[in-house]
């Protein structure tokens, strides 16, 4: 875990980064480590960064957590597909064309940008696939909608840069998979000779196909330069079109291939491969491909030229099918001759050998299209068989498949995945399947699917039953014998948001956990979980999702706590509708966290009458305490296989059971409000977990709302009274725009509110009532652009700072002399980071719930930009306290900020006495939320 500490002694770590997977069929893989001391990591693409998940053992269960992250330097677009580069390199492709290369030099990555002038591809790239030609050489094959480019790369050595050094356009019609094939043949009778296949399956309205182009390859190993250092390079020869692979009823969604072991063996004559292709008609065919030498009269020169003549009219002939799809008399295989069982659909014809390749099987058992396939690396170390292939597909479901005799019969012989999952909530909750399945490369004990809702599922092989499986019974039992034996056992998931997170808090008590909403219409719960439940050190803890209390049909715009000792773990939740609604946590999330993160949850003598747990309805707009008509009960089909394994209940929740059993019920209803929510603050969240002294104030809990305000009447603001649950007051003729922040004083005498107006708005209560307030101060034109973030301090209530889409940061402090109220700005400063010359826009702002060194005249603010990079600054206020001076104190490194706007920072509640140490939570439209540990000197 790596440390930066800046200039002014603040040390930064990344505890967690909580997002889920981009949901496009190539944006997960799985890097080996260098070296044996290096563990493999899960690399996922979330909107613009890529997380890095190691494994963790917590108590004998293996978990993930992601601590490293990568932000791409590529502003404005989202990755979306990712590939291999050798072993150290990862290639992006992006939603506006471009393509880079992550390369990882000692500990650090350095990205490299291609030029966008030499790609060829104006539109988002789809797939991606690299293959090294040579030590500074790469080949990569990018496709799009708008067609297929190959580019040839090559290491600069002299300003450390990858480069295009040529481009060639292969295909102009739309392309769903792309695949890079060696071929490697040598026998005692001819040289050596290698292919290099280029394999583009595509994605038009029908007459799909596999096209095949050939690079030949010759290596110059003996040449030198004049100073005698080898400068030996391989040549590759222009791509030619070889011909295409039919069959195919629909697009052409992934390809896989593999080395046979009979091409291993050193009295072969030939080499074989086997290639699989899966496709959205619900089919995987096998292709093998079979290398010999070429013998010297068996193609003549002429035949050569007529046969690569009469294959590069092929490429024409799928732009004809795509043209004419709405001309129901124009058949793109008119003039295509119906292949013999058992003959080659496909003669490659090299330099120095010819690979045929013949369709080997056809796989049948998917009910929906198929998106991924991948050849498992040790498929004897479990199933005693040479070839074993791991697909996924829309249908939930991933099956491993097996030739079951030597006719070349293939059957599966696992499933993993949910044939069921509930129909009420979003994507999130398992509604559709899998994108993609990729498999730990080096055993192949572990499979993770890419759920489409950017949940990545884990299995590992049950090593319970590795005694059985090597028995002499076992290894001369059947296929289906041996499955039996095997089980792949469910771990918890990597999750998070898979879309733009939009406001975050903690648990006001004591920041036992924090809450997340999001556009993609759920409430997240994440939590520390230690070996033995949380430990007190948040460096030691895994923050993992331990709850997922909403499960809406709205976009959530807002959350605040409302948790206090008479009435613990209550939240208040609003979305794009007009009503507030409030939630208290159930028996089954309190013991969970109880275990696992051993917080204190589940209060002795309660007073509250909680219920186990809560169910969705078919709506999936309000969570219902019992299972009423209507409501969906999740059936528990997980990780069903064929050869029905052992099933082992984790103490950490599942994606399935995030997605049902997690979920709070709903207690109240809040109505008033004529618009959608937008912004919520509570008086509880105010106080970072130290009670109040005034117990006038601390007897009641108050939440403040607004919403997005159509004209000024809809720009007021509502006071509730959550005890009550009641409207108390509607604070009127502040407001003529959208109130985009509110905030309480931590002893709840005042409320600052501003937003699109620009104005800011102070409200003080009044005297003779702790729950009337009145509009004591304003301001007009505070800022030169909207306000997005208005933050009291937590330990002086009567400072508060402000922060605006103009680039500038101010202090105000409130003044009471001679009975007259005043706010003063003490300063105004600009954020360190700059765009086009510049101040980067702010839209978040907190004040740290301590001040420095137990100096009350030393603040620290930490701060969010447009761009996703935050800072931490130090406010020393003078001795009269009429002026403060701004000090950069940390800028935190690119790789831990995020790649989107900062929506919402929010300070870990903790009454411990120690000031320096801290917990920072940001989250940000960049779909992720992240949790750091902050160590402040003075």
């Amino acid at each position: 875990m790596a440390t930066t500490t800046s200039n002014n002694a603040a040390a930064v770590r990344l505890l967690h980064h909580g997002a889920a997977a981009n949901s496009t069929n190539q944006a997960v893989l799985w890097l080996p480590g260098n070296n044996a001391n290096e563990e493999s990591r899960i690399v996922y693409a979330s909107h613009n960064n890529l997380s890095m998940a190691q494994p963790v053992t917590l108590a004998n269960e293996q978990v993930w957590s992601v601590r490293q992250t990568l932000r791409s330097s590529v502003s404005g677009t989202s990755i979306t597909c990712i590939g291999h580069v050798r072993a150290t390199g990862i290639a992006c492709g992006h939603a506006n064309g471009a393509i880079s290369l992550w390369w990882k030099a000692t500990n650090d990555w350095k990205e490299h940008l291609l030029h966008a002038e030499q790609l060829q591809c104006k539109r988002s790239v789809t797939v991606i696939t690299v293959s090294q030609v040579a030590d500074d050489g790469l080949l990569i094959v990018v496709g799009s909608s708008s067609g297929a480019n190959l580019l040839k790369c090559k290491y600069r050595h002299d300003s450390d840069t990858w480069s295009v050094s040529d481009s060639f356009a292969l295909l102009h019609t739309p392309v769903s998979s792309v695949e890079l094939m060696t071929l490697d043949h040598d026998d005692d009778a001819t040289d050596a000779c290698q292919q290099v296949l280029i394999l583009v399956g595509t994605a038009s309205h029908r007459n799909n196909k596999i096209h095949v182009w050939q690079c030949n390859q010759e290596t110059l190993v003996n040449d030198k330069d004049a100073n005698d250092e080898a400068i030996g390079s391989t040549i590759q020869s222009p791509p030619t079109y070889a011909g295409a692979l039919q069959g195919h009823e629909d697009w052409v969604s992934c390809l896989a291939f593999k080395t046979l072991e009979s091409s291993l063996s050193s009295t072969s004559s030939s080499s074989s491969w086997m290639l699989a292709s899966g496709s959205q008609d619900q089919r995987i065919r096998l292709w093998k491909f079979v290398t010999r030498a070429k013998v010297r009269d068996e193609y003549d020169g002429t035949k050569i030229k007529q046969q690569q003549q009469q294959q590069q009219q092929q490429p024409s002939l799928q732009d004809a099918a795509a043209a004419n799809t709405n001309d129901d008399d124009f058949d793109a295989n008119d003039n295509v001759e119906q292949e013999n069982e058992g003959e080659s659909r496909l003669e490659i014809l090299g330099a120095k050998c010819v690979t045929s390749v013949f369709l080997e099987a056809l796989l049948v058992g998917h009910e929906a299209s198929v998106t991924s396939v991948v050849w498992h690396p040790n498929p004897h170390a479990i199933y005693k068989q040479s070839d074993l292939l791991v697909s996924s597909s829309m249908d939930r479901s991933i099956l491993l498949w097996a030739p079951m005799s030597e006719h070349g019969i293939w059957a599966p012989l696992a499933r993993v995945g949910s044939a069921g999952g509930i129909l009420g909530g979003p994507v999130g909750s398992s509604l559709l399947g899998f994108c993609k399945v990729v498999v730990e490369p080096v055993q192949g004990q572990c499979l993770v699917g890419h759920a489409y809702g950017g949940a990545l599922h884990v299995w590992s092989v049950n090593d319970s039953g590795s005694s059985d499986r090597e028995s002499p019974l076992a290894v001369s039992a059947t296929p289906e014998d041996r499955a039996s034996m095997v089980s792949w056992i469910a771990t918890p998931c990597i999750t998070g948001h898979f879309a733009g997170v939009t406001d975050l808090c903690w648990e006001a008590s004591s920041g036992q956990y924090l809450l997340t909403v999001s556009n993609d219409q759920t409430c997240r719960l994440w939590a520390p979980v230690g070996d033995e439940g949380g430990s007190d050190n948040a460096d030691e803890n895994v923050w993992l999702e331990l709850g997922r209390p909403m499960v809406h049909g709205y976009d959530l715009s807002a959350i605040t706590s409302v948790s206090t000792p008479r009435h613990p773990h209550r939240i208040v939740s609003g979305a794009d509708e007009k009503e507030i609604r409030v939630f208290d946590a159930p028996l089954a999330t309190l013991r969970l966290l109880k275990s696992a993160s051993k917080a204190e949850a589940v209060v002795a003598n309660d007073p509250l009458d909680r219920v186990e747990r809560a169910y969705i309805p078919s709506l999936g707009l309000t969570n219902k305490a019992t299972a009423a008509d209507g409501a969906e009960v999740d059936i528990d089909d997980e990780d069903a296989t064929l050869s029905t394994p052992s099933k082992v209940k984790s103490r950490i929740p599942l994606e399935r059971d995030l997605g049902s059993e997690s979920i709070w019920p709903e207690v109240q209803k809040l109505f008033g409000h004529n618009s959608e929510l937008y912004c919520l603050t509570s008086t509880c969240e105010a106080q970072f977990g130290v009670r109040s002294d005034d117990t006038s104030t601390s007897a009641d809990t108050l939440v403040a709302s607004s919403t997005k305000a159509r004209d000024a009447d809809s720009a007021a603001i509502r006071l509730w009274n959550m005890t009550t649950s009641k409207c108390i007051q509607v604070l009127t003729e502040g407001h003529k725009a959208t109130v985009a922040t509110m905030s309480f004083s931590r002893n709840g005498q005042y409320l600052v509110s501003s937003g699109k107006d620009r104005r800011i708005c102070l409200w003080r209560r009044d005297d003779n009532s702790s729950v009337q307030y009145s509009l004591a101060w304003a301001k007009d034109s505070a800022h030169k652009r909207i306000i997005w973030s208005a933050h009291f301090c937590p330990f002086d209530e009567t400072i508060f700072a402000s922060g605006s889409r103009d680039g500038c940061i101010k202090l105000w402090k409130i003044s009471n002399d001679d009975s007259t109220l005043n706010v003063l700005p003490l300063c105004s400063f600009a954020p360190h980071h700059h765009v086009d010359g510049k101040p980067d826009a702010v839209t978040a702002i907190s004040f740290a719930p301590h001040p420095l060194g137990n100096d009350i005249a030393s603040m620290i603010l930490a701060v969010g930009l447009e761009s996703g990079l935050m800072e931490l600054w130090k406010l020393s206020l003078d001795k009269e306290g009429t002026t403060a001076t701004p000090q950069i104190r940390c800028v935190f490194p690119p790789s831990y900020c995020h790649s989107a706007r900062v929506s919402k920072l929010a300070w870990r509640p903790c009454s411990c006495s120690d000031s320096s140490k801290h917990v920072l939570a940001s989250c940000s439209m960049d779909h992720g939320c992240r949790i750091f540990s902050i160590e402040l000197t003075k």
